[in-house]
């Protein structure tokens, strides 16, 4: 049986933190941020089942490899965005999302 890298993110005594890299305010550590859940398809409300509804909301899939959360920086710019991360060893990929573009009304 193969051995799996160990769930905790402390290595000896030192305690790590995962940097997360907000897509407007750059790396930033986790701290800052609250998860929000796997990206998932929601079910339409009108047609979803009970049991669809049921399993949606708490039967997660609990997925080992890689996997693509949301993410809101609260102690930051406030933006909702994706991250994806190994859930194994929680290194996170580049981060999908990018800054808004000025509007009109921004611009000089």
């Amino acid at each position: 049986m193969r051995a799996l890298p160990p769930a905790s993110r402390t290595e000896g005594r030192e305690a790590l933190m995962l940097q997360i890299p907000c897509p407007w305010c750059g790396p930033r550590d986790e701290i800052e941020f609250i998860p929000r859940g796997p990206v998932a398809s929601r079910p339409d409300p009108s047609t979803a089942s009970d049991l669809e509804w049921t399993t949606y909301l708490y039967q997660g899939a609990n997925t080992r490899g890689w996997l693509r959360e949301y993410w809101v920086h609260t102690h930051g710019c406030g933006q909702l965005f994706v991250v994806t991360r190994q859930t194994l060893t929680n290194e996170i990929a580049p981060v999908e999302g990018e800054p808004a573009a000025p509007t009109r009304e921004d611009a000089p």
